[in-house]
């Protein structure tokens, strides 16, 4: 998690945006599958979960002015954690 941490902290402005937008199509993908799970409507709760707070996480910081803190940082990986790690590594912004 400290991995996909200094990822966030360290990208780009653009580059996390555009980062947050393919997360939120992975999380959707992922979610797809959820029906198939006997634990899926709980499984599709959190996954839409995660797409709402990083919907507002992207949505906020389109204001340049919004500084990327690390309580967002902590925020956004939390509810990355929903994907499984080799999705978020595929997907990870470059470090600048």
């Amino acid at each position: 998690m400290e991995d996909l941490k200094s990822h966030l902290r360290n990208a780009s402005r653009p580059a996390l945006l555009a980062f947050l937008a393919n997360a939120m199509s992975e999380l959707t993908l992922h979610g797809r599958s959820s029906g198939d799970d006997e634990h899926g409507h709980s499984k599709l709760k959190r996954i839409n979960e995660a797409v709402h707070h990083l919907a507002g996480h992207m949505r906020d910081l389109f204001d340049h002015d919004e500084p990327v803190t690390d309580s967002r940082i902590d925020g956004m990986a939390e509810h990355l954690s929903v994907l499984a790690q080799a999705h978020l590594h595929r997907i990870l912004p470059a470090a600048d």
